[in-house]
Protein backbone atom coordinates (compact mmCIF):
# COMPACT_ATOMS: atom_id res chain seq x y z
CA UNK A 1 0.00 0.00 0.00
CA UNK A 2 1.44 3.19 -1.16
CA UNK A 3 0.37 6.30 1.22
CA UNK A 4 0.09 9.97 -0.51
CA UNK A 5 2.64 13.12 0.17
CA UNK A 6 -0.31 14.20 2.54
CA UNK A 7 -0.29 11.42 4.73
CA UNK A 8 3.15 11.17 4.96
CA UNK A 9 3.88 14.82 6.34
CA UNK A 10 0.95 13.80 9.21
CA UNK A 11 2.60 10.88 9.63
CA UNK A 12 6.03 12.85 10.00
CA UNK A 13 4.39 15.60 12.74
CA UNK A 14 3.40 12.94 14.64
CA UNK A 15 6.60 11.11 14.93
CA UNK A 16 7.94 14.47 15.27
CA UNK A 17 5.95 15.06 18.39
CA UNK A 18 7.26 12.18 19.74
CA UNK A 19 3.77 10.88 21.20
CA UNK A 20 3.35 7.61 19.35
CA UNK A 21 -0.76 8.68 19.51
CA UNK A 22 -1.01 9.37 16.04
CA UNK A 23 0.77 5.78 15.11
CA UNK A 24 -1.81 3.90 17.63
CA UNK A 25 -4.37 5.65 16.19
CA UNK A 26 -3.20 4.81 12.33
CA UNK A 27 -5.93 2.42 10.71
CA UNK A 28 -4.03 0.58 7.49
CA UNK A 29 -7.43 0.87 5.89
CA UNK A 30 -8.32 3.20 3.08
CA UNK A 31 -10.59 6.21 3.86
CA UNK A 32 -9.71 6.52 7.55
CA UNK A 33 -6.11 7.60 7.99
CA UNK A 34 -7.15 11.21 7.70
CA UNK A 35 -9.50 10.85 10.73
CA UNK A 36 -7.49 8.84 13.30
CA UNK A 37 -4.78 11.03 12.41
CA UNK A 38 -6.91 13.98 12.99
CA UNK A 39 -7.92 12.39 16.89
CA UNK A 40 -4.68 11.53 18.05
CA UNK A 41 -3.66 15.47 17.26
CA UNK A 42 -6.59 16.57 19.40
CA UNK A 43 -5.97 14.34 22.34
CA UNK A 44 -2.21 14.97 21.85
CA UNK A 45 -2.98 18.81 22.48
CA UNK A 46 -5.76 17.94 24.98
CA UNK A 47 -2.73 16.30 26.97
CA UNK A 48 -0.62 18.75 26.85
CA UNK A 49 -3.34 21.50 28.00
CA UNK A 50 -3.86 19.35 31.24
CA UNK A 51 -0.39 19.13 31.69
CA UNK A 52 -0.14 23.03 31.78
CA UNK A 53 -2.73 23.54 34.38
CA UNK A 54 -1.77 20.19 36.67
CA UNK A 55 1.88 22.39 36.24
CA UNK A 56 0.10 25.94 37.01
CA UNK A 57 -1.84 24.80 39.86
CA UNK A 58 0.86 22.95 41.84
CA UNK A 59 2.80 26.39 41.15
CA UNK A 60 -0.15 28.90 42.07
CA UNK A 61 -0.25 26.67 45.31
CA UNK A 62 3.40 26.56 45.97
CA UNK A 63 3.14 30.32 46.04
CA UNK A 64 0.24 30.32 48.47
CA UNK A 65 2.07 27.91 50.73
CA UNK A 66 5.18 30.09 51.13
CA UNK A 67 2.65 33.55 51.53
CA UNK A 68 0.85 32.11 54.45
CA UNK A 69 2.19 34.10 57.62
CA UNK A 70 1.36 33.20 61.24
CA UNK A 71 0.84 35.87 64.43
CA UNK A 72 4.05 36.42 66.12
CA UNK A 73 4.43 35.50 69.87
CA UNK A 74 3.42 38.22 72.41
CA UNK A 75 4.73 39.29 75.65
CA UNK A 76 8.46 37.99 74.97
CA UNK A 77 10.49 38.84 77.85
CA UNK A 78 13.53 36.94 79.52
CA UNK A 79 12.76 35.86 83.12
CA UNK A 80 16.35 35.09 85.34
CA UNK A 81 16.00 33.88 89.18
CA UNK A 82 18.92 33.93 90.64
CA UNK A 83 21.15 34.14 87.74
CA UNK A 84 19.08 31.04 86.42
CA UNK A 85 17.20 32.76 82.64
CA UNK A 86 15.13 31.48 80.38
CA UNK A 87 12.91 33.37 77.35
CA UNK A 88 9.07 33.17 77.60
CA UNK A 89 6.55 33.75 75.60
CA UNK A 90 2.71 33.96 75.14
CA UNK A 91 1.35 30.95 73.15
CA UNK A 92 -0.07 31.66 69.37
CA UNK A 93 -3.45 30.44 68.79
CA UNK A 94 -4.27 29.46 65.60
CA UNK A 95 -6.50 26.41 63.70
CA UNK A 96 -4.73 24.22 61.38
CA UNK A 97 -2.32 21.88 64.11
CA UNK A 98 0.13 22.59 67.11
CA UNK A 99 2.00 25.74 66.51
CA UNK A 100 5.80 25.10 67.00
CA UNK A 101 8.55 27.74 67.49
CA UNK A 102 12.38 28.42 66.84
CA UNK A 103 14.79 30.60 69.23
CA UNK A 104 17.84 32.18 68.60
CA UNK A 105 20.23 34.24 70.08
CA UNK A 106 23.52 36.85 69.59
CA UNK A 107 25.91 38.57 72.25
CA UNK A 108 26.99 41.88 72.24
CA UNK A 109 30.46 40.60 70.87
CA UNK A 110 29.61 38.43 68.09
CA UNK A 111 26.30 40.51 66.43
CA UNK A 112 25.17 37.28 64.75
CA UNK A 113 21.66 34.96 64.81
CA UNK A 114 22.90 31.46 66.02
CA UNK A 115 20.39 28.64 67.30
CA UNK A 116 19.88 27.64 70.50
CA UNK A 117 18.67 24.26 71.94
CA UNK A 118 15.06 25.37 71.17
CA UNK A 119 14.40 24.50 67.55
CA UNK A 120 10.77 23.63 66.48
CA UNK A 121 9.61 23.38 70.02
CA UNK A 122 5.72 23.10 71.40
CA UNK A 123 6.73 24.91 74.91
CA UNK A 124 6.48 28.33 75.25
CA UNK A 125 9.58 28.74 77.15
CA UNK A 126 13.39 28.44 76.23
CA UNK A 127 16.18 28.39 79.05
CA UNK A 128 19.34 29.74 78.56
CA UNK A 129 22.15 27.07 77.80
CA UNK A 130 25.00 26.60 80.25
CA UNK A 131 27.17 28.84 77.73
CA UNK A 132 25.02 31.81 78.24
CA UNK A 133 25.06 31.77 81.67
CA UNK A 134 27.85 34.17 82.02
CA UNK A 135 26.55 37.12 84.03
CA UNK A 136 28.33 39.77 82.05
CA UNK A 137 27.23 39.07 78.82
CA UNK A 138 24.87 41.01 76.74
CA UNK A 139 22.36 38.81 75.11
CA UNK A 140 19.46 39.54 72.79
CA UNK A 141 17.21 36.69 72.12
CA UNK A 142 14.52 35.88 68.67
CA UNK A 143 11.31 33.84 68.91
CA UNK A 144 9.07 33.36 66.18
CA UNK A 145 6.34 30.99 65.29
CA UNK A 146 5.74 28.12 62.90
CA UNK A 147 3.19 25.69 61.45
CA UNK A 148 4.09 23.69 58.60
CA UNK A 149 5.80 26.24 55.58
CA UNK A 150 3.90 29.14 57.58
CA UNK A 151 5.90 31.38 59.96
CA UNK A 152 5.63 34.47 61.73
CA UNK A 153 7.86 37.34 62.25
CA UNK A 154 10.58 37.16 64.41
CA UNK A 155 10.14 38.79 67.71
CA UNK A 156 13.16 40.15 69.65
CA UNK A 157 13.55 40.31 73.36
CA UNK A 158 15.08 43.52 75.22
CA UNK A 159 19.24 43.28 75.69
CA UNK A 160 19.82 41.32 78.95
CA UNK A 161 22.71 41.52 81.22
CA UNK A 162 22.28 39.51 84.10
CA UNK A 163 24.21 40.72 86.98
CA UNK A 164 21.79 43.76 86.37
CA UNK A 165 18.29 42.17 85.12
CA UNK A 166 18.37 38.81 87.55
CA UNK A 167 16.46 38.51 90.52
CA UNK A 168 18.14 37.31 93.57
CA UNK A 169 15.87 35.43 96.00
CA UNK A 170 15.74 35.41 99.74
CA UNK A 171 18.64 33.74 101.89
CA UNK A 172 17.60 30.74 104.10
CA UNK A 173 17.99 32.06 107.65
CA UNK A 174 18.20 29.99 110.90
CA UNK A 175 19.29 30.02 114.61
CA UNK A 176 22.12 27.98 116.25
CA UNK A 177 20.42 26.57 119.65
CA UNK A 178 23.40 25.63 121.14
CA UNK A 179 25.12 29.28 120.73
CA UNK A 180 22.12 30.71 122.36
CA UNK A 181 22.36 33.09 125.10
CA UNK A 182 20.17 34.66 127.41
CA UNK A 183 21.34 38.12 125.34
CA UNK A 184 22.41 37.39 121.96
CA UNK A 185 21.58 34.94 119.25
CA UNK A 186 23.79 33.20 116.87
CA UNK A 187 22.48 33.42 113.53
CA UNK A 188 23.39 31.17 110.05
CA UNK A 189 22.55 31.91 106.45
CA UNK A 190 23.35 30.07 103.17
CA UNK A 191 22.84 33.09 100.65
CA UNK A 192 20.64 32.22 97.43
CA UNK A 193 23.70 31.87 94.91
CA UNK A 194 27.01 31.35 95.08
CA UNK A 195 29.63 34.39 95.16
CA UNK A 196 31.93 34.53 92.01
CA UNK A 197 35.46 36.02 91.79
CA UNK A 198 35.13 39.46 92.23
CA UNK A 199 31.66 40.13 93.59
CA UNK A 200 30.61 40.34 96.99
CA UNK A 201 27.69 39.43 98.79
CA UNK A 202 26.20 41.49 101.93
CA UNK A 203 23.34 40.83 104.42
CA UNK A 204 21.03 43.69 105.64
CA UNK A 205 19.41 42.39 108.78
CA UNK A 206 16.25 43.97 110.67
CA UNK A 207 15.07 42.35 113.82
CA UNK A 208 12.52 43.40 116.55
CA UNK A 209 11.36 42.57 119.66
CA UNK A 210 8.01 40.30 119.22
CA UNK A 211 5.66 42.89 120.42
CA UNK A 212 2.96 45.66 119.14
CA UNK A 213 5.51 48.41 120.48
CA UNK A 214 8.66 46.74 118.91
CA UNK A 215 11.21 49.23 117.28
CA UNK A 216 13.32 47.48 114.57
CA UNK A 217 16.48 47.46 114.30
CA UNK A 218 19.38 46.61 112.02
CA UNK A 219 23.21 45.55 111.08
CA UNK A 220 24.61 44.57 108.04
CA UNK A 221 27.24 42.01 107.83
CA UNK A 222 29.52 40.11 105.03
CA UNK A 223 29.58 37.10 107.01
CA UNK A 224 26.90 33.89 107.03
CA UNK A 225 27.32 33.16 110.37
CA UNK A 226 27.03 36.08 112.80
CA UNK A 227 25.42 37.35 116.99
CA UNK A 228 22.89 39.54 117.78
CA UNK A 229 24.27 40.90 120.59
CA UNK A 230 22.41 43.35 123.50
CA UNK A 231 19.34 41.63 123.88
CA UNK A 232 16.89 41.08 126.76
CA UNK A 233 16.87 37.48 128.10
CA UNK A 234 13.90 35.10 127.61
CA UNK A 235 12.32 37.37 124.98
CA UNK A 236 11.33 36.40 121.31
CA UNK A 237 12.90 38.28 118.89
CA UNK A 238 12.01 38.33 114.84
CA UNK A 239 13.89 38.89 111.80
CA UNK A 240 14.69 39.24 108.35
CA UNK A 241 17.62 39.23 106.02
CA UNK A 242 17.97 40.74 102.62
CA UNK A 243 21.27 39.98 100.33
CA UNK A 244 22.40 42.84 98.51
CA UNK A 245 24.84 41.43 95.45
CA UNK A 246 27.69 44.02 94.56
CA UNK A 247 29.55 43.37 91.20
CA UNK A 248 33.01 44.28 90.48
CA UNK A 249 32.13 46.95 88.33
CA UNK A 250 30.00 48.75 91.50
CA UNK A 251 26.56 47.41 90.29
CA UNK A 252 24.33 46.59 93.00
CA UNK A 253 21.29 44.31 93.32
CA UNK A 254 18.80 43.46 96.22
CA UNK A 255 17.37 40.78 96.83
CA UNK A 256 14.21 39.95 98.15
CA UNK A 257 13.70 39.39 102.35
CA UNK A 258 13.54 36.51 103.97
CA UNK A 259 10.29 35.45 105.65
CA UNK A 260 9.79 36.83 109.09
CA UNK A 261 11.52 34.36 111.82
CA UNK A 262 11.51 34.32 115.31
CA UNK A 263 13.43 32.44 118.35
CA UNK A 264 14.03 33.22 121.65
CA UNK A 265 16.89 34.07 124.35
CA UNK A 266 17.65 32.15 126.43
CA UNK A 267 17.43 32.81 131.06
CA UNK A 268 20.33 33.62 132.96
CA UNK A 269 21.84 30.78 134.65
CA UNK A 270 20.83 32.89 138.32
CA UNK A 271 17.57 33.81 137.23
CA UNK A 272 16.94 30.13 136.45
CA UNK A 273 18.02 28.77 139.60
CA UNK A 274 15.74 31.35 141.68
CA UNK A 275 13.28 30.54 139.48
CA UNK A 276 13.97 26.63 140.02
CA UNK A 277 14.17 26.61 143.33
CA UNK A 278 12.19 29.75 144.41
CA UNK A 279 9.99 27.98 146.89
CA UNK A 280 13.22 26.69 149.17
CA UNK A 281 14.72 29.96 148.46
CA UNK A 282 11.51 31.75 150.05
CA UNK A 283 11.57 29.23 152.52
CA UNK A 284 15.04 29.42 154.08
CA UNK A 285 15.22 33.39 153.35
CA UNK A 286 12.60 34.23 156.47
CA UNK A 287 14.01 36.38 158.96
CA UNK A 288 14.50 34.37 162.29
CA UNK A 289 12.92 35.28 165.54
CA UNK A 290 14.34 37.93 167.35
CA UNK A 291 13.22 39.63 170.48
CA UNK A 292 12.68 43.69 170.00
CA UNK A 293 15.00 46.06 171.98
CA UNK A 294 13.13 47.42 174.51
CA UNK A 295 11.99 43.83 175.26
CA UNK A 296 15.14 43.34 175.82
CA UNK A 297 16.03 45.95 178.13
CA UNK A 298 12.59 44.45 179.92
CA UNK A 299 14.51 41.10 180.48
CA UNK A 300 17.58 42.48 181.84
CA UNK A 301 15.70 44.04 184.81
CA UNK A 302 13.95 41.01 185.72
CA UNK A 303 17.29 39.18 186.06
CA UNK A 304 17.97 40.58 189.29
CA UNK A 305 13.95 40.44 190.54
CA UNK A 306 12.09 37.40 192.68
CA UNK A 307 9.41 38.20 190.17
CA UNK A 308 9.54 35.58 187.02
CA UNK A 309 10.75 36.85 183.82
CA UNK A 310 8.48 36.68 180.73
CA UNK A 311 11.57 36.15 178.84
CA UNK A 312 12.59 33.16 179.97
CA UNK A 313 8.60 32.08 179.64
CA UNK A 314 8.02 29.09 177.45
CA UNK A 315 5.84 30.34 174.45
Amino acid sequence: MTLTRRDQKSLAVCGHDGEGLCALAWVWHWGTPRAKLTEGKVSLERRRVSQRRVSHSSEKGSKLGSSLHLPAPQDVRVYSYNFRSSLRWSPVKVDGGPVLYTVHFKTGAFNQWDEMNCTHISRTECRFPQLLNEPRWTVTLRVRAELGPAVSDWVESEPFVAERNTTLGPPRVSSVPEAQSSDSLLISITPPIASRRGDSLLYHVSYWENSTSAMKKEMSTSNTLFKITDLKESTLYCFTVQVEFMTLSDFKILGLPSAPQCYSTTISVGLFFIWRYHNTIKYWSRPPFKIPSHFEEVCVDFLFSPIPSPCTRQW
